[in-house]
């Protein structure tokens, strides 16, 4: 997939088309992409990533799920079993959203974080099934924190599980994490960071 770079001159068509894919986003959506933001931001600090890739991969957490305002809400919402043409789409929106933070004009270490968010270190995952250190690093820092905080998340069809649960849940599939990114995800003092609530069932 290519990424086309908008020009400086483009501003006016950039924050119109942020405001519009964002404001197409539902509001649990945008609160998981704060969270996460919150929690990669954390995650960073405690990696010793230096502040300018730091703030790269905390815009690119914050944009991480945009590429949802391109899926239907009634697949996003539907609260059984997705079948395998809705599996597909909601499996798109990892490309839709790098495809957004280009034409934002965001840089490629952002869009590249974007697009392999889903991206397993197994080498299960999506849209290329990358694995190892073919992952970009920001990808597999948002890889963790998204899917902590998806795990807390009340939805439609499933349950919010509490901070204990999430871990324990990810422990039992450690494999699809970068060791040392996931290593020290677990052993950040999550209290410490904004908008995540360890004692509350779901989090929020």
């Amino acid at each position: 997939m290519k990424y086309r770079k908008r020009k400086r001159g483009d501003d006016l068509g950039v924050l119109k088309l942020e405001t519009d894919n964002t404001k197409a986003m539902q509001l649990p959506d945008l609160l998981h992409c704060y969270r996460v933001a919150n929690l990669v931001f954390t995650l960073c600090i405690k990696l010793g990533i230096e502040n300018k890739v730091r703030e790269e991969m905390f815009i690119a957490a914050t944009l991480h799920d945009v590429g949802k305002s391109m899926i239907s809400k009634d697949i996003l919402n539907k609260p059984g079993k997705l079948n395998s043409t809705e599996w597909n789409a909601i499996k798109h929106h990892a490309e839709l959203g790098g495809v957004i933070a280009s034409n934002m004009n965001q840089n490629l270490s952002i869009v590249k974080s974007i697009v392999h968010h889903h991206e397993n270190y197994d080498g299960t995952g999506y849209p290329r099934q990358l694995q190892g250190e073919e992952i970009p690093l920001g990808a597999s820092i948002i890889r963790v924190c998204d899917t902590y905080d998806a795990l807390r998340m009340k939805r439609p069809y499933k349950k919010a599980f509490s901070h204990e649960e999430a871990l324990n849940e990810m422990k039992n599939e450690k494999e699809k994490y970068h060791p040392k990114v996931f290593n020290s995800f677990i052993s950040m003092n999550f209290e410490e960071v904004k908008g995540v609530k360890v004692g509350s069932m779901n989090g929020f």
